[in-house]
């Protein structure tokens, strides 16, 4: 009741609230408090013995999360062994995409889109493709490749009829080498924190909290923007970073760079 979740009308009898209803009826804000509660959680309360146990690791492997499950494995192979726990972590994936300020519209909208014609997009670790759905929508000359784990790819929704034949769906490793080779964009499902301080307590507050989540499931850590234009020159020095910006309402930000090879 202090959540207002529940509501007492008077003393001794609680009723429901639309909140509560929500959580009752919502199949994404079910699997979105249950991958907070049954994964983020437990994970959380083991991470400093984590920490304890690996000290100064930079492997993914030596997580809270792996002491959680009793594993050697990362999340995303764990998970991938569950067909369940995939399934609900993708589906709170697509509800934490409907949140404000997160919504699918802010990418959507992007100008890049209308540059590319007759193209092919590339979703790496797309989940569930909400991303490409919505963009298959609105731009009908361009074709989707959205991957991401087996488990994840063979637990997602069916994809509507009208964009069907436009978003495909590939089961694909990114620790392994990329079997497309010449799509006009690739889209890296990743974040860009903004440097401490620079926002209110509330908003520092909620993105700390993101970067608290990487270390307890994946021992790192969110980027922020000098980050990224290190990894770009360290990937490789053809690739130019062209910048970061962040649509008006929007709680993320658009990464780009482009490919450049040498003549």
């Amino acid at each position: 009741m202090a959540h207002r979740i529940f509501r007492e009308v008077r003393k001794g009898v609680v009723v429901h609230t639309a909140a509560s209803r929500l959580l009752a009826e919502s199949r994404q804000l079910k699997s979105w408090t249950g991958v907070n509660v049954e994964e983020m959680w437990p994970a959380a309360v083991q991470t400093v013995p984590a920490m304890i146990k690996w000290p100064n690791s930079q492997e993914a492997t030596h997580t809270g999360f792996s002491i959680a499950n009793d594993t050697q494995d990362s999340i995303f192979v764990t998970l991938g062994k569950d067909p369940k726990r995939a399934a609900r972590f993708g589906e709170g994936m697509s509800a934490f995409n409907t949140s404000g300020g997160y919504e699918l519209d802010h990418l959507v909208n992007h100008k890049i889109w209308s540059t590319l014609g007759y193209g092919l997009v590339v979703d790496l670790g797309g989940s569930h493709g909400d991303a490409m759905i919505a963009l298959a929508m609105k731009y009908p000359s361009l074709k989707f490749v959205v991957q991401d784990l087996p488990r994840t790819i063979e637990s997602r929704p069916t994809t509507p009829p009208n964009v069907a034949d436009r978003v495909e769906f590939l089961a694909h490793d990114f620790f392994e080498e990329q079997p497309i080779k010449h799509a006009d964009l690739m889209i890296i499902n990743d974040a860009c924190l903004p440097e401490p301080n620079t926002l209110s307590n509330g908003a520092e507050r909620q993105i700390r909290s993101m970067d608290l989540a990487m270390l307890q499931i994946q021992n790192s850590r969110e980027r922020e923007l000098q980050d990224w234009e290190t990894l770009f020159v360290k990937a490789d020095p053809r690739f130019k970073f062209l910048g970061v910006t962040q649509p008006k309402g929007s709680k993320l930000a658009i990464i780009e760079a482009i490919w450049e090879p040498v003549v």
